[in-house]
């Protein structure tokens, strides 16, 4: 994941201004203070430049069409209006009673805001587990350069998904929130996957118990 100024592109700013660097006294011989001082500012221009290349490396503006659950936007991007699935987070289902609560955290705080994500090709797939049919357009999002999976887990709005590899930082702040009964937490709701999973099951329980009559209705026994 690409967070601005990680420490890995802290490193590697900090290596390729350092070559320049060295490069450069080699080639002037500096030895003077201005000479020091002048080489030490072209090192730290370098040095924050390659910084913020690589923290915004593969990142796209778009505009938000509309939100459609809490871990499900539609953005706009060249006229297009393509289904984007927030990467690593799950969300109530539209059924229980937290889902208005993360919908209306959602749309506060992506409003008013510039928006952006990574690449298709950045991202994390899913661990072993057949993906969900928006799972390609699935991404890292981030409002005003801040990672909207991130606050929301850390405000107890977003939970946690299980399926995906995400990084550590996610599941400490899932963990922090549900200690602190922070958002959602608080309403100590059935986890929205097994909530899922037990509808699924109930309709498959009615479906067994329907059969087809010689006219082709449906009657129950």
């Amino acid at each position: 994941m690409k967070t601005p100024l990680s420490i890995y592109s802290s490193y590697r700013a900090l290596a390729i201004s350092t070559s320049i660097g060295s490069v450069l006294a080699w080639v002037s011989d500096v030895n003077s203070q201005a000479g020091c001082i002048t080489l030490l500012a072209v090192q730290t221009i370098v040095f924050m430049s390659a910084a913020v290349y690589r923290s915004n490396k593969g990142k796209q503006s778009c505009l938000l069409a509309r939100i459609e659950s809490g871990k499900l936007i539609y953005i706009l991007q060249k006229g297009n209006k393509t289904p984007l699935l927030i990467y690593g987070v799950e969300a109530p289902t539209k059924e229980q009673e937290g889902s208005k609560m993360t919908q209306k955290w959602l749309s506060d705080f992506l409003k008013s805001k510039h928006l952006t994500f990574t690449n298709v090709d950045d991202i994390e797939h899913y661990k072993g587990v057949q993906p969900s049919r928006f799972s390609n357009s699935s991404s890292y999002l981030y409002a005003d350069g801040e990672d909207v999976a991130l606050a929301g887990l850390r405000l107890g709005y977003l939970l946690i998904n299980k399926r995906y590899k995400t990084p550590k930082i996610y599941q400490f702040s899932h963990i922090e929130a549900e200690a602190k009964q922070l958002g959602i937490h608080a309403l100590n709701e059935q986890d929205p996957e097994q909530y899922r999973l037990k509808q699924q099951s109930k309709k498959s329980i009615r479906s067994e118990k329907s059969v087809n009559t010689p006219t082709g209705a449906a009657r129950w026994v």
